[in-house]
């Protein structure tokens, strides 16, 4: 009773099993274990007990069919006579460990986050968010960051051109001060945003070729008289027009005897 009440004093995670990130259930596990040391909290039984307490939800009736199980088997044993039947209290740590791990981070977990730190980059984190998610997928690849320089060239690997080429110039040997120069060099994305150029799709030299051939084309159109281009037709004044601007309207033609006057049908 007193380790579960300075345990419930320290605000213990809880834990229900939903969530299909299997990180969240490897975190969860880590902080109890940091509790159960900082606590002293070494007895088997005792920390079975009380981390029977903080799951809860699916996870919580996970656990009750664990125990229901092992004693089933105790009771079955019993009537069998055999000494060596399990039961809740001799239900270790370790072994409680293993059979949370197999449900909530089977070892397929542990190779696809393996993977992803392998290919892990940058992109469009932060340097901050990039140390975060750095550190927190290294420990499924230790082998990878086997010494402290081997742990910096690999961080470095995974920054923005821009910054992983300053960093390397300094050659910082050890991993804060690599993170702490990868800080100091980053550009904030709000300057990102206003530091930003087009670049030209072909190369700069003929670009500004082109671009000085055009102005001078350009000044030449305006030095010309404006002309009018030969295949369209220039508007003429009628010249049926009178001094007054109206126009007086042609005489009628009879297309049968060709006399002016008086039109077909009332040709005489």
């Amino acid at each position: 009773m007193v380790a579960m009440r300075e345990f419930s004093h320290r605000n213990p995670p809880v834990f229900d099993g939903t969530s299909s990130d299997p990180l969240i259930a490897d975190h969860w596990l880590a902080q109890i274990r940091k509790l159960f040391r900082a606590l002293n909290i070494t007895e088997d039984n005792i920390r079975v007990c009380i981390v029977a307490v903080q799951l809860v939800g699916e996870a919580g009736e996970w656990v009750e069919s664990v125990l229901e199980s092992r004693k089933d088997a105790r009771r079955a044993a019993r009537i069998a006579a055999q000494v060596n039947e399990p039961d809740v209290e001799n239900l270790t740590w370790a072994e409680f460990e293993a059979l949370f791990e197999d449900q909530y981070f089977p070892k397929t977990s542990c190779e696809n986050l393996r993977e992803q730190f392998e290919k892990l980059e940058q992109g469009n984190m932060t340097v901050s968010e990039y140390v975060q998610k750095f550190q927190s997928l290294s420990r499924f690849a230790p082998e990878l960051l086997a010494t402290e320089e081997r742990k910096c060239r690999r961080f470095e690997k995974g920054l923005h051109n821009t910054v992983r080429r300053m960093v390397m110039v300094q050659r910082k040997m050890k991993f804060s001060k690599v993170v702490e120069c990868a800080r100091s060099i980053e550009i904030p994305k709000e300057a990102q945003r206003h530091t930003r150029v087009w670049e030209p799709r072909q190369p700069m030299g003929s670009l500004s070729s082109s671009s000085g051939s055009f102005g001078s084309q350009w000044r030449k159109r305006q030095r010309e008289p404006s002309q009018q281009p030969s295949n369209q037709p220039s508007f003429k004044v009628p010249s049926s027009l009178g001094t007054r601007g109206a126009s007086s309207r042609p005489s009628v033609v009879c297309y049968k005897c060709n006399q002016l006057g008086h039109i077909r049908a009332q040709c005489p």
